[in-house]
């Protein structure tokens, strides 16, 4: 294995051990009640390590039938190869992929929202972002881990996908009681009929918990 791919498979496994003790961050006073700080801690401390996944293509053109803010692979559209990636957080018993972007231009000039995380490396470099107001309900039939490890018939282009994603993964993982609250509150305010700001910007969540719901008793 390849040294840089060695070092970051050390701060993998570093953060890894860390599983089961995170602690839950501070919250703004006044913004949430005890038996609500109290359901968010359950939350975190319930949640598996994060980890990045691809979702099955067959399964994105159901959910984008169903919600078109869920990002399009048709091949009519030219975007036949635009692959659903994201990390996977439990929400109230449902699993959940956070669709992760890499950098865009666009990104640069966006600064965070209660739907939009950017995922920033110690030098201040945009590694990507996460865009909560996207994420999907799923199950583990139509999730593929992805694989980081090296190979060496990996083309350069390749080896630096794995590179970023590693990175990214190691964020996310640090940042991971962040990431789990944020997904809650979102999921919350929309399902409860809330209105805030980003709320047009969602995909109907509890729709496409219906339609996840439908498309897995197929399969069964």
């Amino acid at each position: 294995m390849a040294p840089f791919f060695m070092a970051l498979e050390s701060q993998l496994n570093a953060v890894m051990i860390e599983e089961g003790h995170y602690t839950v961050g501070k919250t703004k006073k006044g913004r949430h009640n005890d038996a609500g700080d109290e359901k968010r801690t359950k939350a975190v401390v319930n949640q598996p390590k994060l980890a990045m996944y691809h979702i099955d293509m067959k399964y994105i053109r159901d959910l984008h039938r169903a919600d078109d803010k869920v990002p399009s692979v048709s091949p009519q559209i030219g975007k036949a190869n635009r692959g659903f990636l994201g990390i996977i957080v439990l929400l109230h018993g449902q699993k959940y992929c956070i669709p992760l972007s890499h950098p865009k231009e666009k990104h640069d000039n966006m600064k965070g929202r209660i739907d939009f995380t950017k995922i920033i490396d110690k030098d201040g470099k945009l590694l990507g972002v996460l865009n909560f107001n996207l994420m999907i309900p799923v199950e583990d039939e139509q999730m593929q881990k992805v694989d980081f490890r090296s190979n060496k018939n990996d083309s350069l282009q390749v080896a630096r996908y794995k590179k970023l994603c590693q990175k990214e993964l190691i964020w996310c993982r640090k940042n991971q009681n962040d990431i789990v609250n944020k997904a809650n509150l979102i999921y919350k305010m929309y399902s409860s009929g809330e209105q805030f700001s980003a709320r047009s910007r969602c995909v109907n969540y509890p729709k496409l918990e219906g339609v996840c719901h439908k498309y897995n008793s197929k399969e069964i």
